[in-house]
Formats: C-alpha cells, sequence, structure tokens
C-alpha cells in the first residue's frame, strides 16, 4: 500500500513574497497582446487542471458508504472536492461606459462583446439609454444563452427618485423669473430640460392618474410637499407584474436581439423609471477573465436623482471609458465636462486604483480631406524612392487629363502624391490611420499639459469597419466549409483581416482582458497553493485516520489539544478587538478633530447668505448665485464668471484641513493591520510548537503553513476592501458629487431649515466611519473564525470516524494512489504555472 504521508510541499519563498505584494489593478500600456493570450492561457489552464484534480478525488470520495452521511468526517472532505471541481475565479474587474446620446455608446459595446444587436442603439430615452445595464460573464447555472437579472429601485431610492422629479418639474416652472443673473437662457434652458425629463418620468408611470395633470403640478398655491405626498402615495398603490415578486426579475432568451427586446418589454411604458439595474449573463470571449462591462446613462440626459445612480455605479468601477465620437474628440465640450465635473481636475475625483481610457468612435466618418490629411506625411508612404516613383505617375496621370489643376489649387504635391497611389480602402485605412493618430496625440498632450496625475489611454475605433469585417470573415468561413473556395479566397481573407485590424475594435478587445490579469494571476496562484493543497491534505488525514490498521499504530492526540485550541481562539479574538479598538481610537484622534462640532449658521441680507462658526470656515455667497447654485445641483456658469462648482468652494477650507489627516489614517491602519497579521500568524505557529512531537498529530501539524498563507490572504482581502471603502466614504466627504454628504445638506440649506451645515456633514461621515469600523472587524473575525473552525474540522479528521467503513479496502488503496498522484500533478502544474509567468 502506497505511503499515506505526504511528501513535503514545496513552500517557497517566492510565492509566499508574491502573494504579499501590492498588484495593480490595471496593466502596463507597453504589454503585448500575445503576452496577455499566454498569461490568460496559462491561467485557464492551470485552474482547469486543478479543477480535474478535484474531480478525481470527489469521484472516489463519493463512493464511500459514508459518503452520503452528513455527520461522517469524509462528508466535510466530499464537499470541499465537489466545491473545487466547480471552482470559478471571484475576481472582478467592472469597466463603466459613460458618453452622450448618439456617440455609437452601443454599438461599442456590441463590437467589444461579438453580439451583433444585444445593446440597443435606439436613442428613445427610455430602458436603453436610462438604466444601468451590466454584461457578464456566464455562469455555470444558467442553462441558456442569455441570463436577464433586471434588479427595481427598493421603496427609499424610489421615493428619492419621484422627490426629486417634483422638485426639478416645479423648479423650472415656479422659478423667479424676476432675477436677471437666472433668467440667463443657459441657466433656464437647463432647467427647461430637466423640468420636462422629471415629467416624462411621472408620466411614464403615473399617466393613469386624473390627478397627474400639469395644471396641478404648476400651480403654485399647492405646497411641493403636499404634491409630493400624493405622488408617493400614487407609488405605494402600483401593482407589479408578476415577474416582480420579488426585488428581482429573471428572464432567459436564445438570442441577442430577442434579449434586448425582452428587456424593454418587460419594463414595459411605465417601468423603466423604476428599473436599478439589468444584469445580462452571457458566454463571449471578452468577459471570460471576470471583466464587467457597464453601460451607465449619459449624466446630461437623465433624470437627477438617476444621475446619482449612475454616479454611485461609476465610483465603483476599475475602468472608466469616455466615449465619443471622432469627429469632435479634440474639441468636444462634453468630454471635457465630464472629465472635470464626474472625474474630477487632476482626476482627483476617482479612486486611486482606477483608470480612464477616451474611446473614439467613428473613425470611419473622414469627413473633409483638408481636416483629416494634415498628418499624413508622418506615415510610412512618404520615404525618397516612394516620392520619386509616384511623381512620374503625378506626370503620367496629368497627361491622361486627370484634374490636376484643380486638386492642385486645394491639396500640397505630398498629399497629391498620395491621393493618386492610394484608392479605394488602402487609401482610406491610411487616412483613418493618420487622423487617428492625429487624434490621440493631441488628446494625449492636452490631459497631460493640464498635469493631470493619470495617464488616458486613447483608442481611436470603427463598429462599422468591424461589423463588416466579422461578417466579411463569416461568409468566407461558409465559402469554405461548404466547398465553394473560390480562387481570390486568400485575398478575400487577408483583406477581410486588415479591415478587422484597421477598425480598433481587436487592440481595445485585447486591452480589455488584460486588465483583471494581475488579479487573476494572484487568484490562480492562491487557488493552486491554498485551497488544493487544502483538500489534498484534509483527504490524507481522513486515509490515515480512517484505515484500521494504520489507525491503531497512531497514538490519538494528546488531551492537551482542546486547551491549546481555547488559547489559539483566545488569542485570535483578542487580536481583533484589539485592532478595533486602535483603529476607532485612530478616528477619535486623527479624523474628529478638523470637524469641529461648532455649529455653523447661515446670516442673511437682502443680497447675500454668509457662513459662520469659525474664522476658517467663512463663506458669503450671493442670494442670486446660490440660487443658481442650488438650480444646478452645486455647480454652474454664468456669464460673468466661468463653470465653477460651488459646492467646493463652501467647503474648500474644511476640505483643506482634511486632506492631510486622510493619509495619517491610512499610515495608522496599515500599522494596526499588519499588527493584528503578525499576532494571529504568531498563534498559529504556537499551536504545531505546543504539540511537538506527538505522532497522533503528524499529518495536522503538517498543514500550518497552509493555514498560516490562507489566513494572510484572507486578511490581506479584508485590507483591500477597507481601503477601498475608506476611499469612498472621504469621497463622499472632500468631493461635491450628487451622493456626497455636502450634496445631502443642499436641500435643508437651500430652504433655510437646517442652517448646521458643517455639522450635519460631520454627522453624516462620522456615522460612515463607525460603521466601516464594525464591518472591518465583522470581516476579520469571520476571517479568524474560519481559520479556527477549519483546524477543529481538521482535529476531527486526524481522530477518525465514529463508524469507520469496513470492506472499503479497494476503494481506499485508490484513493491512495489517487492522493499520490494528485499531489505529484498540482505541483508539477504550479511549476508549469509560475514558468509560463516568467515566460
Amino acid at each position: 500500500m502506497p505511503n499515506p504521508v505526504m511528501r513535503q510541499h514545496g513552500e517557497g519563498s517566492g510565492s509566499s513574497s508574491l502573494l504579499q505584494a501590492p498588484l495593480p489593478t490595471r496593466p502596463a500600456p507597453g504589454a503585448s497582446s500575445a503576452t496577455n493570450e499566454n498569461n490568460d492561457r496559462n491561467i485557464r489552464n492551470a485552474m482547469q487542471e486543478g479543477r480535474e484534480i478535484s474531480g478525481t478525488l470527489a469521484d472516489l470520495l463519493s463512493q464511500s458508504s459514508l459518503a452520503d452521511n452528513r455527520e461522517s468526517n469524509i462528508h466535510q472532505v466530499l464537499s470541499l472536492a465537489e466545491e473545487l471541481r466547480n471552482y470559478q475565479s471571484p475576481v472582478e474587474f467592472t469597466i463603466g461606459l459613460v458618453g452622450d446620446s448618439g456617440v455609437g455608446k452601443s454599438s461599442l459595446i456590441n463590437s467589444l462583446l461579438d453580439r451583433e444587436g444585444l445593446a440597443k442603439t435606439s436613442g428613445n430615452g427610455r430602458a436603453t439609454t436610462s438604466v444601468v445595464t451590466e454584461y457578464r460573464k456566464k455562469r455555470d447555472t444558467d442553462n441558456v444563452d442569455y441570463t436577464v437579472e433586471i434588479e427595481r429601485l427598493g421603496n427609499r431610492e424610489m421615493d428619492d427618485l419621484l422627490r426629486q422629479s417634483v422638485l426639478d418639474y416645479r423648479r423650472y416652472h415656479l422659478r423667479d423669473q424676476s432675477d436677471a443673473e437666472e433668467s440667463e437662457s443657459a441657466e433656464v434652458e437647463q432647467l427647461r430640460l430637466k423640468a420636462k425629463l422629471a415629467w416624462d418620468t411621472l408620466t411614464a408611470v403615473f399617466s393613469d392618474r386624473d390627478e397627474c395633470t400639469e395644471v396641478r403640478f404648476q400651480n403654485a398655491g399647492i405646497p411641493t410637499e403636499e404634491i409630493t405626498r400624493m405622488v408617493l402615495g400614487w407609488k405605494d398603490r402600483i401593482i407589479w407584474p408578476a415577474a416582480f415578486n420579488a426585488s428581482t426579475a429573471v428572464l432567459t432568451v436564445d438570442n441577442a436581439p430577442d434579449c434586448a427586446d425582452r428587456i424593454e418589454e418587460i419594463m414595459g411604458e411605465w417601468m423603466w423609471p423604476f428599473i436599478k439595474v439589468a444584469r445580462i449573463y452571457l458566454d463571449t470571449e471578452v468577459l471570460h477573465n471576470g471583466i464587467v462591462l457597464v453601460d451607465l446613462p449619459g449624466f446630461r440626459d437623465v433624470n437627477s436623482a438617476r444621475v446619482r445612480v449612475a454616479e454611485i455605479r461609476l465610483y465603483q468601477c476599475d475602468e472608466i471609458f469616455i466615449v465619443t465620437g471622432i469627429g469632435r474628440a479634440a474639441t468636444n465640450q462634453g468630454v471635457e465636462d465630464l472629465v472635470v465635473r464626474q472625474l474630477g481636475k487632476n482626476f482627483n475625483g476617482l479612486k486611486r486604483s482606477q483608470g480612464v481610457a477616451i474611446i473614439c468612435t467613428k473613425s470611419e466618418d473622414l469627413g473633409e480631406p483638408s481636416d483629416i490629411l494634415r498628418d499624413v506625411q508622418h506615415t510610412n508612404e512618404f520615404n525618397p524612392e516612394r516620392m520619386t516613383s509616384l511623381q512620374h505617375q503625378i506626370e503620367e496621370a496629368r497627361e491622361e487629363g486627370e484634374p490636376w489643376e484643380d486638386l492642385a489649387a486645394m491639396y500640397e504635391p505630398r498629399t497629391l502624391i498620395l491621393w493618386f497611389m492610394l484608392t479605394g480602402d488602402r487609401r482610406k485605412g491610411l487616412f483613418m490611420s493618420a487622423r487617428n493618430e492625429h487624434v490621440k496625440r493631441h488628446l494625449q498632450r492636452h490631459y497631460a499639459a493640464q498635469r493631470r496625475i493619470r495617464t488616458i489611454s486613447v483608442f481611436c475605433v470603427s463598429n462599422t469597419l468591424y461589423n463588416r469585417a466579422t461578417n466579411e470573415r463569416i461568409r468566407i468561413s461558409e465559402s469554405i466549409r461548404n466547398r465553394r473556395r473560390s480562387f481570390n479566397i486568400d485575398d478575400r481573407n487577408s483583406a477581410a483581416e486588415k479591415k478587422l485590424q484597421s477598425s480598433g475594435i481587436p487592440e481595445l478587445q485585447n486591452f480589455v482582458k488584460r486588465i483583471p490579469s494581475e488579479s487573476q494571476v494572484k487568484e490562480t496562484r492562491h487557488f493552486l497553493e491554498t485551497r488544493l493543497l487544502t483538500l489534498l491534505e484534509k483527504t490524507n488525514m481522513w486515509l490515515s485516520a480512517s484505515v484500521p490498521e494504520m489507525a491503531a499504530s497512531q497514538p490519538a492526540a494528546p488531551g492537551f489539544v482542546q486547551e491549546l485550541q481555547s488559547d489559539l481562539k483566545t488569542k485570535f479574538d483578542t487580536s481583533v478587538e484589539k485592532s478595533h479598538a486602535e483603529l476607532n481610537h485612530a478616528k477619535t484622534q486623527m479624523l474628529q478633530r478638523p470637524l469641529s462640532p461648532t455649529p455653523f449658521r447661515f446670516t442673511t441680507s437682502e443680497r447675500s447668505l454668509q457662513l459662520r462658526g469659525g474664522k476658517e470656515y467663512v463663506s458669503k455667497i450671493l442670494v442670486s448665485t446660490f440660487r443658481a447654485f442650488w438650480n444646478q445641483d452645486g455647480a454652474h456658469a454664468t456669464a460673468n464668471k466661468s463653470w465653477t462648482n460651488w459646492n467646493e468652494e463652501i467647503i474648500k477650507a474644511m476640505v483643506d484641513d482634511i486632506q492631510p489627516t486622510e493619509e495619517l489614517f491610512r499610515t495608522e491602519s496599515e500599522k494596526i493591520f499588519k499588527t493584528l497579521s503578525e499576532s494571529t500568524d504568531q498563534g498559529l505557529s504556537a499551536l504545531p510548537l505546543r504539540l511537538g512531537e506527538h505522532r497522533g498529530v503528524n499529518n495536522f501539524t503538517d498543514t500550518f503553513p497552509r493555514r498560516q498563507r490562507s489566513l494572510e490572504y484572507e486578511i490581506e482581502t479584508v485590507t483591500d476592501w477597507f481601503f477601498d471603502e475608506l476611499q469612498t466614504i472621504f469621497h463622499d466627504l472632500l468631493r461635491t458629487h450628487g451622493t456626497s454628504y455636502v450634496m445631502h445638506c443642499m436641500k435643508p440649506i437651500g430652504d433655510r431649515n437646517n442652517p448646521k451645515l458643517f455639522k450635519v456633514i460631520r454627522d453624516l461621515f462620522i456615522a460612515a466611519m463607525s460603521a466601516l469600523l464594525d464591518d472591518t472587524k465583522d470581516k476579520f473575525q469571520e476571517a479568524v473564525d474560519k481559520c479556527y473552525a477549519d483546524i477543529e474540522n481538521d482535529l476531527e479528521l486526524v481522530r477518525g470516524e465514529e463508524a469507520p467503513p469496513s470492506n472499503e479496502e479497494v476503494l481506499t488503496g485508490l484513493l491512495f494512489d489517487a492522493l499520490d498522484e494528485a499531489q505529484r500533478k498540482r505541483e508539477a502544474v504550479l511549476r508549469e504555472f509560475e514558468a509560463g509567468l516568467r515566460g
């Protein structure tokens, strides 16, 4: 019988240190597509082989007579084997796509996913443009091509939407038209558009209500609060379709166009304002690595309350794609507005890990030659040998009566040479390439000149060209499959491939696929080094304790093991409590001090409002300016003043005080988490040392290197989550987007019912911090409890079954052989995986 004691596992320091190293969330710009494909293949192969190892053991373990007994030790081993057989990487990276209507955002999504007709391209302002839509990797449980989950807003979110709609509508129709500044056409037009969107929302949902009339909603004699109560009452009497027996409806569809139609159909004419998100699960290559594409509503196209939903989702994304038409990309104020308003100057409104790319669509629309040929002379088509040859072609063209004189009056000779040399697709392809490079350089120089702290990636794409090329390749494949190979099939295939690459979509797809590669590497290494090893070690312990002759030769575990377990549990719990207390102390000492509890109040005069309370927090605002500020959600421009974020102006002094403390708190938190990790590691290390050389627990003590790695991984995961949430809280405190703390206060301040601006902000901030610290403690406690429970389960495995299986010698022998082979294969897979990464 093979030796049941497993060989010493390779615990190379290189792998462990790699797990500790911080990993970037996006790739280096220079990474090649070949390298990306090799890494992707390496990850897929390693995960697949790991799942196969788990499946082989699961099949054998399930043959035991105790496999169905939930009280048996083998059941926990079998459950783990089945879990790893079906293991899917939890890594997800979200890419949020934003852009104005008509720029080709939906077409871009269809191209990236290789699904024509999946994202609706109509700009009707309803479901296709006003609902956050996520495109996700198909799950193992999805048994059709497309599974759709449509989630509606919660009651509070619906209330917020309807309140905002009533407010937006009445803000325009009941505005004070005597104020000269407020009557500026640009501001009034913005208010009008918001009022229209608000009325579209209200009538979409409540058109069947007799009281839902513009006469009633524009009646200044009826208080806004009364109108709002009436609308909320209508909402409470809504009868939802049967598909929404819960907050989410689930659809299953067989093809892309039907998927889009079913989504629009179930939302109907009235439901779309209440839809929070639609999730579409499908099988397509660009999503395989855990990418989630998020189609966000245009920030200038939707109701203010819906903008807030989009803003929250935007900040949660790992990468942001700003989509714009190439014709105006270099000068499009909409792109600039989005960068400044939503992402912040110098991108200071982004998370540290977020990346930004500008996607210029419709690159096939060349426009006027004078606009696109400015950079042609920099292409490879211009070289001395080619120029000499082309001069002769020009002369021949003149002799044959080509309209040389007319062209010569418009373009320089070098451009004309190119014009005559190239025809059809080749010339268009060169012009596209030249114009694309010009736009890329312009945008990159523009944002670099503003000293932004991040590099913007720029891509120029043509969805039209991509669709033509893919359709041509389909036709070529059908011809070959049907044995209708024509004499020029190779030329056609080559032309289609060139057109495909010229579209820019393959380059963008490769960029998308490599975004999560580093995190996928980390997760794959953890799967092979820790999770799969856990299964092998548990199987080994169960076998060693369950074979009668082997179990008899091993003395029982020493009686003081239970005492050691209790000591470890106390050590874990104490470490978590200590870290929680230290975090709260750091919060009190470093974060609350700048936010003085002194009440800050408005004083009013005929023409101005003034904040008072501390000498550093004083801001004087003209009444008319404040009204414009409120009308424009905190930011606007006037004839005499450029675009200004007035929220930022009000809280600037507070921001200046608090920003330095954020970094101090982060540094202190890192120290606390490091101490926690070291403390739990020491507790784990002490247990096998105190067990000593007792033979009854040899297999058990051999598992501790793996336990240390696993707990370290869990603590690191919680730590990453903590800092991500911390960024969100400071973002809500220091920035003035729609969900920020200052925007929570704007309505009370506007009505001047609650003038304690900074106290409200302080209370919201402290409440959010306290909740974060409590949640962090719970997550750390869950991590150490999981480790402790695993130790208890393994000690049960060491003790053996209360009713060991009999007459299973053949199965036992097969399991020993399979376990030995699984260990060899795991080590080989891990070596091959690491070698592939180095390669």
